[in-house]
């Protein structure tokens, strides 16, 4: 008997650690928990109303992913990736969805009909691009190439590229709120191209273009976060 009730607290907790995690993951996909935030494990405890073991488990799990960091007299916080992680994560991408791709246009019963879940995705960000709203517009913008790697029928190329992805969301979040509009209008036009390459057929056509579009990407967040290191950096040049 006290074997079985010390396993149901075990599961219990195991529960509560669940929840938690999901919750913080949930908040910090959404942008409500910025990049350099600490995650204190007594105030979370208190918020979720339980003891501090599964709050720790929670954290333990957010670190394990890359999406927290623990730093030396200051504690856990949440992770905010270098510029060397930023690209090196669009290179995985690149890789992952150039593989993507290619199991795709090799399958000989491939149509892209209208109800096809690339063209979904594509009609949402249409939706999103129209509302404006940074969030939903990242959010929309990786279901497109997330229905990409789905279509590939590869379970462990879905999952390397979601376990990637996340660590980038809250950089991606940052950047998209100050891209210039003009440069919003063509977020649909530039996915619309690569689901013309794969109606193409050709493999070689539609891999190169989702190279490409990755890469021109990763440049365009460059050029976004140097354009604003350098308005603070006049903003801090005495008068």
């Amino acid at each position: 008997m006290g074997a079985n009730a010390h396993g149901g607290a075990n599961a219990d907790r195991a529960t509560l650690a669940d929840r938690i995690y999901d919750r913080l993951e949930t908040e910090i996909l959404a942008g409500q928990l910025e990049p350099g935030s600490r995650l204190l494990i007594v105030p979370l405890a208190k918020r979720f109303g339980t003891s501090q073991a599964p709050v720790r488990e929670a954290i333990r799990r957010l670190t394990e992913e890359g999406l927290a960091v623990t730093e030396p007299y200051v504690g856990t916080v949440l992770k905010v990736p270098t510029w060397s992680e930023v690209e090196e994560i669009y290179q995985l991408r690149e890789e992952l969805e150039a593989f993507a791709v290619r199991r795709i246009m090799v399958n000989p019963k491939v149509s892209f009909r209208s109800d096809h879940p690339i063209k979904r995705a594509l009609r949402e960000l249409q939706r999103a691009v129209r509302t404006g709203a940074a969030m939903d517009i990242v959010d929309a913008d990786m279901e497109f190439h997330r229905a990409v790697c789905t279509e590939a029928r590869s379970a462990l190329t879905l999952e390397l590229w979601s376990l990637i992805t996340k660590r980038l969301r809250g950089a991606r979040l940052s950047f998209e709120s100050r891209r210039p509009d003009d440069q919003l209008s063509t977020v649909v036009e530039r996915h619309q191209s690569l689901v013309t390459a794969l109606e193409s057929g050709d493999v070689t056509l539609a891999e190169q273009a989702f190279r490409e579009h990755l890469s021109d990407a990763l440049r365009h967040l460059r050029e976004v976060e140097e354009e604003s290191a350098a308005a603070l950096d006049h903003q801090a040049e005495p008068a």
